[in-house]
């Protein structure tokens, strides 16, 4: 059955179905599915924001779930780019669709076609945890990337890629977790906007980078 808006209000549209969305899910509503995100459920509806402007949708557009939370990608890529509030890169929608951004515009964060030369330094054998530095790329002349384990990956190592030119969604090693399952770590990731990247100490900011 389809979830349909019943009312809007400004960046703001309600669904009477109550079973069909979580809390903080990103969703796309009307036909140019637009982002947006549940931000209440109540007995009686669910309310959605949408981080685009709203003209134009209606009562019986369709809002479709995604099962996902609203996230950003990070990865190699991301400098030297500027983007809008939901992570889309502005001079890429410049040089499809012109200088204005149409409703519903879907383009990459970063482009994932692009190949990085990825120096790799860790062994098959290696017990690794989050933020454990398996090889880097030279993202700017200035700037070295970092490749890390992601947080909540520990385990040991039981493939490694070799050094060479990589894109953003191939794996450059394989872990084995504490439970035995395989997890692929790539050079990008997907992480939830809502959630705090977790660290082990702040650094004071009196460095310039």
């Amino acid at each position: 059955m389809k979830n349909t808006i019943h009312a809007i209000n400004g960046p703001v549209i309600k669904v009477r179905n109550t079973e069909a969305f979580s809390m903080l899910e990103k969703v796309y509503v009307g036909p140019k599915r637009l982002m947006g995100e549940v931000i209440s459920i109540s007995k009686l509806e669910t309310i959605i924001q949408v981080y685009e402007s709203t003209s134009g949708l209606k009562p019986g557009d369709e809002v479709v779930g995604t099962g996902t939370f609203v996230s950003v990608v990070l990865g190699p890529g991301i400098l030297g780019h500027i983007f809008d509030g939901i992570q889309r890169p502005l001079k890429a929608i410049s040089d499809e669709e012109g200088i204005f951004i149409s409703a519903g515009s879907q383009v990459a964060s970063i482009d994932e076609s692009v190949l990085w030369n990825v120096t790799i330094t860790a062994k098959v054998g290696d017990h690794v945890e989050p933020g454990t530095i398996i090889g880097s790329v030279q993202e700017t002349s200035a700037i070295k990337h970092q490749v890390m384990i992601p947080p909540l990956i520990k385990g040991d190592i039981v493939k490694v890629s070799p050094s060479g030119k990589y894109s953003l969604k191939d794996t450059i090693v394989e872990v084995s977790d504490v439970n035995g399952v395989i997890r692929p770590v790539m050079l990008k990731r997907e992480w939830p906007i809502k959630v705090s990247r977790p660290t082990k100490e702040r650094l004071p900011l009196d460095v310039p980078l």
